[in-house]
């Protein structure tokens, strides 16, 4: 059992390590059935941030994401690197995301392609790999 302590000591240890504040804007596109949704909530709230919500039934969609990275100017996104990639090779990507400061990948392995691409296609981006939270 996972006790609300150690989640409260997760959402600090990340607030602390990314360095987040109230500056930040996070893109909210986790459905709230899964544990990366805990610190897409909780962490803004913690920094004072903003949560910036995605339709739930196109939070996948690299358009949509995009649009609204640049529309709201998020400053935090977290995905899978599968989708990542797909953000990777939108042809605006560069464009649309000059307000993003720190992208988050987990849920599955992500291949060196993609953090070479990631780097080279954003460099301004700081990317976390945090597969395998457990």
């Amino acid at each position: 059992m996972v006790t609300h302590q150690s989640l409260l000591n997760n959402l600090l240890w990340r607030v602390k390590a990314f360095g987040w504040s109230a500056e930040d804007r996070f893109l909210m596109r986790t459905p709230l059935s899964f544990d990366v949704s805990a610190w897409e909530a909780f962490c803004p709230l913690l920094v004072g941030g903003a949560i910036v919500p995605t339709h739930p039934d196109r939070h996948a969609d690299p358009g949509d994401l995009l649009a609204a990275v640049r529309r709201h100017q998020v400053t935090v996104v977290h995905t899978v690197p599968s989708l990542l990639q797909h953000l990777l090779e939108w042809h605006a990507v560069a464009d649309d995301c000059h307000s993003l400061r720190d992208v988050v990948c987990g849920g599955e392995a992500m291949s060196a392609a993609v953090r070479d691409t990631f780097h080279t296609t954003l460099p301004w981006v700081r990317l976390y790999n945090s597969y395998g939270p457990s």
